[in-house]
């Protein structure tokens, strides 16, 4: 890992210099926990941090008179979507479609995590399967290509399984359970979500004729649920102080609800990426971003934060690893060529990045209506620096 301590490191968290994007100011601060103290001001916690989503509830119970439904949820069996099933729906009230991407490698864990929740909490389930064979060859074009994003078939599946069922029921709200206070802020270069690159590498790496079948976000979509149906982006998570340990302690109390060892290990492809694949070809263990953010927030020390972050991983790599080469059919020999393929970059394919660039003032007043996030506009819509 690139964790040398010759090498100029954040005096808040674990980034250093030689990863990309990673910029250190002369206070010794890098550009993330920059972006997270923007967040700080701009999300509060506390008292102030209730009230908003105390207001933005009312608001969503509002937009939801006379539907189904009042907000549409991405649910994964993972800790945070289950937690705001629970909050969302036991606390607050709100009636939540909950909606799964299930590209085949779930857990039976997280499987049985998501039914138990929506059985005990009365929720409904909306999910969509895909076809195995297809989810596999998709992936495994970004790996043919050397590229970083084999998660995308799953990133874009959920988002555009997320919009499908939101317009089809015509709700104005899908809640997100990203909480930059816990699971931190990525680093810019990290993960490319566009769907015009998905297409290019399908085409060049691939089968072209899956961008057809497999779900995408194509620039035409985007623009229809952003301008014309108009549906919010609302992330609860940013305005909570819960730790992670806390909400799974109430969620296995009041759920029977099982922990599956760790961020990331509720789906075998995710674990892949984030356990064996990312580190390998980028020498950067992607933990930090978890434990840069506990951190940033005091709840873990420096010399803490460096011996978890290796370290502390519940899956069987070995037993991950061969379930990845037999579903792929892959020989040893293969895999590892696989593996020593060159890293390769999202800009040398087509993107819609130049578009969202001089769509910027259009993107701007969305952010202001809450109908794309921040960290997409400072990333699709903002000229690299």
């Amino acid at each position: 890992m690139q964790l040398d301590s010759n090498y100029k490191t954040c005096q808040h968290c674990l980034f250093n210099e030689t990863i990309e994007s990673i910029a250190i100011n002369d206070d010794g601060i890098c550009n993330l926990c920059e972006i997270t103290n923007q967040f700080n001001t701009q999300y509060p916690s506390g008292d102030e941090g209730k009230k908003i989503l105390e207001e933005t509830v009312d608001q969503i119970k509002q937009d939801g008179r006379n539907k189904s439904y009042d907000c549409v949820l991405g649910v994964s069996g993972g800790g945070d979507s289950s937690y705001l099933m629970h909050l969302l729906k036991k606390e607050y009230g709100l009636r939540i479609l909950a909606v799964h991407f299930d590209n085949t490698w779930n857990t039976h864990m997280a499987t049985r995590n998501i039914h138990k929740m929506c059985k005990k909490l009365d929720i409904d389930l909306y999910t969509h399967v895909v076809a195995g064979n297809q989810f596999d060859a998709a992936s495994m074009a970004f790996v043919k290509a050397g590229l970083r994003d084999i998660e995308i078939p799953s990133d874009i599946g959920f988002a555009q399984t997320i919009n499908a069922a939101a317009i089809k029921h015509n709700i104005k709200w899908r809640i997100d359970g990203h909480s930059f206070r816990t699971e931190g802020v990525g680093p810019l270069a990290w993960g490319f979500i566009d769907g015009r690159y998905y297409k290019d590498v399908l085409s060049q790496h691939g089968d072209l004729s899956f961008a057809d079948t497999l779900p995408n976000l194509t620039l035409a979509s985007q623009m229809y649920m952003w301008i014309v149906k108009r549906i919010k982006l609302f992330r609860p998570l940013y305005y909570l102080d819960i730790t992670k340990q806390e909400s799974r302690e109430l969620l296995a109390q009041e759920y029977n609800w099982e922990y599956y060892g760790g961020h990331h290990l509720d789906n075998l492809h995710t674990a892949f990426f984030h356990q064996y694949y990312f580190p390998r070809k980028w020498q950067v263990n992607t933990r930090i971003v978890e434990f840069s953010a506990l951190m940033r927030y005091q709840k873990i020390s420096r010399e803490e934060a460096l011996q978890k972050v290796d370290i502390e991983v519940a899956a069987d790599l070995s037993k991950l690893l061969r379930y990845y080469k037999n579903r792929h059919e892959l020989s040893d020999d293969a895999f590892e060529n696989l593996m020593l393929i060159p890293p390769n970059s999202h800009m040398q394919y087509k993107t819609y990045k130049e578009t969202f660039e001089r769509l910027r003032p259009i993107f701007w007043i969305m952010l202001q209506n809450n109908l794309i996030a921040q960290s997409f506009y400072e990333k699709y819509c903002l000229p690299k620096k």
